[in-house]
């Protein structure tokens, strides 16, 4: 018995930042295919339903929006560390709830960062090994249906798998952002694949993915590769890195979230 107690309290102790109602969209077909490109970015998407993606938020820069980044739990936030490279919180507000950016619905909720948590190991080996920051909020998030916390990823490569991106990026490389949350589905490359095209580049930490005219662009940086299972969204990665937008021989890279899930337990606290 005192065996089973010492293995259940560590399990709890590594899952504590994870809420297990997670992943949830209120709609019964989330990030599904659609027929129709109106605008093309998130690069060869579509523009999402509200709160389709209620794990996904804004995070700003003086009022402006900068880096995606997804809800851990009502007080911490994911993101990519090279979005908050500095360190600093001046200025940093994240927006979870929001749907088209200059036209509140209601559901919005808007923070201040009261401390920023980059990976110690940002930038080593590789220029963008462990591009994985966590900000904690300073006012707490109240869970809902269009504001609501994403899955942990499970210990799997996901290679193969089809994975939701989504984000408010711009529509080609260097324009401005988005005004409406958009989102496409492209799917994950070996490891060993992505060092093709990024020869000496790739490592654990990372995970690629992309799809025929399909990918995540400038200001998407910290946002969601998702893998909805069955009905709950897994945080897979977090929009770090790529070469241009949507190039038919570069994919997007990511931040691999899970060898990052004891980092999480130690600084979400």
């Amino acid at each position: 018995m005192k065996i089973f107690i010492a293995l259940f309290a560590v399990v709890v102790g590594i899952n504590a930042q994870w809420i297990s109602d997670c992943g949830k969209s209120k709609y019964s077909d989330p990030g599904r295919e659609q027929s129709t490109d109106k605008f093309g970015r998130v690069v060869g998407g579509w523009e999402s339903r509200p709160n389709e993606f209620p794990y996904q938020i804004s995070l700003n820069i003086f009022g402006s929006h900068n880096c995606g980044g997804v809800v851990l739990n009502s007080n911490w936030i994911l993101t990519a560390a090279h979005c908050v490279s500095s360190g600093s919180t001046t200025g940093l507000e994240v927006l979870a709830g929001a749907h088209i950016r200059s036209n509140p619905h209601g559901p919005e909720h808007r923070s201040e960062v009261l401390q920023v948590i980059n990976h110690e190991k940002y930038t080593d080996p590789k220029r963008y090994s462990n591009d994985i920051s966590l900000l904690k909020l300073a006012s707490p998030l109240t869970l809902s249906e269009d504001i609501a916390p994403i899955c942990s990823p499970r210990d799997i490569t996901y290679n193969g798998e089809t994975v939701t991106i989504s984000g408010w990026g711009g529509t080609f490389s260097g324009s401005p952002a988005t005004d409406e949350l958009r989102y496409t589905n492209v799917q994950v490359w070996t490891n060993a694949d992505c060092e093709g095209p990024y020869p000496g580049s790739i490592d654990e930490t990372m995970i690629c993915a992309a799809a025929p005219g399909r990918d995540t662009c400038q200001m998407d940086s910290g946002g969601p590769l998702a893998y909805n299972n069955n009905g709950k969204f897994e945080i897979v990665g977090l929009t770090s890195w790529g070469r241009g937008c949507a190039l038919p021989t570069h994919p997007g890279v990511y931040a691999r979230v899970s060898p990052q899930l004891e980092w999480i337990r130690e600084n979400a606290v």
